[in-house]
C-alpha cells in the first residue's frame, strides 16, 4: 500500500473524532437503528462504531483519556449472565433491551482483537481487565457458535470462527484454539466442495468483512497450523482476484447489496486490498472505520501472504463465470463501456429467499447490467398490496430489513430466477409458484435510475411469424435492447400464458421503470400454481460497430420462445417445459430450458 501504515488510522481516527457525537462513552448516530427495537429511536448509540473508534485510536496512537469509558460501555453491551443462551454475545444499542443482531458480537470485537494482536503496546494498563473479561466471555460466544455452524452464513459464520481463533490465542486457551482449527478445517471442505452459502463472494460489501475475519484466521493459525494457514490465504488471493476482475465496479449480477439506488462505482476497503490505492482513478476514499484494523493487518502481514502480482491492464471484451453454491454460478461480461451480468438460478440456495424478519430477496439483484458512468439497470419485483409497496430488491435499506419478504403475510410463493447467458446476451425467465397471497398488483420490472437519455420501441417480425416489442435504451456509446416474452399472468379468478406485453414510464427523478404485469386490478387473494414473466436483454456497444439503425439491427436477432409436454410426466399448462433460444447479429446463441417439475435448469 502507497499510505503509510499509521496514515490511514489517523486519518480515519481525525475524520471521527472531528464527526462524532457522544453521549456517555458512545458513538451518537442522528438516525434510528437496524433492528426493529432501535428503530423506534430517533438517534441510537451503538456499539460497532464505538469499538472500531478505540481500535483506530490505538492503531494510530491516538486514543485518550476517553478509551476507558468507551471500553467501560462496550462491557456493558455484553451479556453476561453464563445461563442466558446469549451469554458473551452483545446488543447492537445501548437503546435495546435484549440481543436482536447477534452479528453484533464480531462487529464489536473485530475491530478491538485486531487492533490488540497488532500493537498490544498501545494497550493501557487500566484496559487490560475490562478487555480481558470482554474477550473471554466472547470467546465462549463464539466456541458456541462455530459448533454448530451455519455454514451457509459466510462473513457471518468466518468472522466467528476468527474471532474464536483470536480470543484462544489471546487468552492462552488452547482448547477453544484447537475447537477454532478444526471449525475453518470443516468450512474449508464446505466451501470446497459445496460452495459459498447463500452467495456471499458476489457481495462486494460483504467480501471486505470475509477478507478481514480469513486474514485474522489465518494470521493466528500461521505458526501453530502454518498448512491451513495457507489454505485460508490461497481462498484469500481468490476473492481478491475476482474483486479485481470487476474493477472498481458495482459487481453484476450481486447477492447481498444495499446499492438501490444503482451506483456505477463501489467504494469499499476491498479494492485497497485488491491494489488499488492512490493515483487511481477513482481515487479511493477513506475506508470505513471498522476496516481500518484490517487495512493494517492486510498490509503488515497478509500483502505478504498472499502474494498478489501487480495490476495490469485487462482485456475487452473479458468473460467470468464464478461458482456461487452447487451448480449455482454468476456470469459476467465486461464490455468497453458496458457490462452485462446474471445467476443461471436464484436463489442459490433453498430455503434463503424470504422469512417474516430475514431473508435475501430484498437485498439481491439476480441479473443487471450497468453502464459506465450512468447507471446499473436491474431486474425488481413489485408489489402492491394494503396500500403499501413492497419490492424485491427494496427501494432502502431500512425499508427492506424491517419488511423482507414480498408480500405482507405468509404462506409465501417460492419466488426464482433462472437464467442463460453468453456474453452481451440474456434470456431470464421469473417465476412465483404457490402463490396465496394478497395483492391489487404483482409486477416484474427493470429499474433504470437517472436515466438521462433517449428511449425507442421498435416492433419486429420473426421468420416463425412471432412479433416481439423491443424497448431500447440509447446510451451514447451503447444501446441496451430488451422485449418481454410470454408469461403466466392472472385474471383475478385464473391464471393463463399470454403474450410478452410491456410498458413503460418513467418519473420527475428519471428512474425508468419497464414493467411486466402479472396482475393488475382489485385487491383480493390470489391462487395460482404459478405466475411467470420472462425478457430477453441484448447490449450492443457502438465502437464494435457504429450506432445501430434499430430496425435493422433487431431484424438479424430471433428469439424463441416455446412450451412443450415431455409425455414422461402428467403437466398441467403451467407445468410445461419451456425451452428458449436468443441468436443473430453480434451476439452468441443463448438457449435456457427450465422445467417447473425439477429444481433449477435442466
Amino acid at each position: 500500500m502507497k499510505q503509510t501504515e499509521q496514515q490511514v488510522p489517523a486519518e480515519a481516527f481525525d475524520r471521527w473524532a472531528r464527526q462524532a457525537r457522544w453521549n456517555n462513552g458512545l458513538i451518537t448516530l442522528t438516525k434510528p437503528g437496524h433492528t426493529r427495537e432501535a428503530s423506534s429511536f430517533p438517534e441510537v448509540h451503538p456499539g460497532r462504531e464505538t469499538a472500531a473508534y478505540y481500535a483506530a485510536g490505538l492503531l494510530s496512537g491516538r486514543m485518550g483519556a476517553e478509551g476507558s469509558a468507551m471500553l467501560h460501555q462496550l462491557s456493558l453491551l455484553q451479556e453476561k449472565d453464563r445461563a442466558s443462551e446469549f451469554f458473551g454475545g452483545f446488543r447492537w444499542y445501548r437503546e435495546e433491551t435484549a440481543i436482536h443482531d447477534t452479528n453484533a458480537a464480531f462487529f464489536i470485537m473485530s475491530p478491538l482483537v485486531q487492533a490488540v494482536l497488532l500493537n498490544p503496546e498501545q494497550v493501557p494498563d487500566a484496559h487490560g481487565p475490562i478487555l480481558k473479561g470482554m474477550m473471554e466471555g466472547a470467546r465462549e460466544w463464539f466456541a458456541r457458535e462455530c459448533r454448530e455452524p451455519s455454514l451457509y452464513y459466510p462473513n457471518k459464520i468466518i468472522s466467528d470462527g476468527a474471532l474464536l481463533l483470536a480470543l484462544a490465542k489471546l487468552t492462552a486457551h488452547a482448547e477453544r484454539f484447537e475447537e477454532g482449527t478444526a471449525f475453518f478445517r470443516r468450512w474449508l471442505d464446505y466451501t470446497r466442495r459445496r460452495g459459498w452459502g447463500w452467495g456471499e463472494n458476489m457481495s462486494l460489501g460483504y467480501l471486505g468483512i470475509i477478507l478481514s475475519s480469513l486474514q485474522l484466521a489465518a494470521y493466528c493459525l500461521k505458526d501453530a497450523h502454518q498448512p491451513l494457514a495457507q489454505e485460508l490465504y490461497a481462498e484469500i488471493r481468490g476473492l481478491l482476484e475476482l474483486i479485481r476482475f470487476h474493477d472498481r465496479h458495482e459487481f453484476v449480477p450481486t447477492i447481498r447489496s444495499y446499492n438501490f439506488q444503482g451506483e456505477v462505482e463501489r467504494p469499499g476497503a476491498a479494492w485497497q486490498m485488491a491494489g488499488y490505492g492512490e493515483g487511481d482513478a477513482p481515487a479511493p476514499e477513506l475506508p470505513d472505520l471498522w476496516m481500518v484494523p484490517a487495512l493494517a493487518l492486510y498490509a503488515r502481514h497478509t500483502a505478504k501472504a498472499v502474494g498478489l502480482p501487480e495490476r495490469a491492464e485487462q482485456p475487452v471484451p473479458r468473460i467470468r463465470r464464478e461458482r456461487v453454491m452447487d451448480d449455482a454460478e454468476a456470469y459476467t461480461w465486461i464490455g468497453s463501456h458496458a457490462r452485462l451480468g446474471s445467476l443461471n438460478r436464484f436463489p442459490v440456495l433453498a430455503g434463503c429467499y424470504q422469512w417474516p424478519t430475514w431473508g435475501l430477496g430484498w437485498q439481491s439483484f439476480p441479473a443487471s447490467f450497468s453502464v459506465d458512468g450512468e447507471q446499473v439497470g436491474y431486474l425488481r419485483w413489485t408489489v402492491r398490496e394494503k396500500g403499501a409497496t413492497r419490492t424485491h430488491p427494496a427501494e432502502s435499506y431500512p425499508h427492506g430489513y424491517l419488511n423482507p419478504a414480498l408480500f405482507g403475510d405468509p404462506p409465501y410463493p417460492e419466488v426464482e430466477t433462472h437464467c442463460a447467458q453468453e456474453g452481451n446476451a440474456l434470456l431470464a425467465v421469473r417465476s412465483l409458484t404457490g402463490l396465496h397471497n394478497r395483492a391489487e398488483e404483482i409486477t416484474d420490472e427493470w429499474i433504470v435510475h437517472r436515466f438521462r437519455h433517449h428511449v425507442e420501441t421498435v416492433e419486429v417480425k420473426g421468420g416463425d411469424g412471432s412479433r416481439h416489442r423491443w424497448l431500447l435504451l440509447r446510451y451514447p456509446e451503447v444501446t441496451v435492447a430488451l422485449t418481454a416474452l410470454q408469461g403466466i399472468v392472472s385474471n383475478g379468478m385464473s391464471a393463463a400464458v399470454a403474450e410478452g406485453e410491456l410498458e413503460w414510464e418513467q418519473d420527475e427523478a428519471g428512474t425508468l421503470r419497464i414493467r411486466r404485469i402479472l396482475y393488475r386490478g382489485e385487491e383480493r387473494p390470489l391462487v395460482h400454481a404459478r405466475l411467470e414473466s420472462a425478457w430477453a436483454l441484448v447490449i450492443r456497444e457502438h465502437e464494435l460497430s457504429g450506432a445501430p439503425a434499430p430496425a435493422e439491427w433487431l431484424q438479424g436477432i430471433t428469439v424463441q420462445d416455446r412450451w412443450e409436454r415431455d409425455g414422461e410426466t402428467p403437466r398441467t399448462d403451467d407445468q410445461r417445459i419451456r425451452r428458449l433460444a436468443l441468436q443473430g447479429d453480434g451476439i452468441s446463441s443463448v438457449r435456457l430450458e427450465l422445467d417447473p417439475h425439477l429444481t433449477g435448469r435442466s
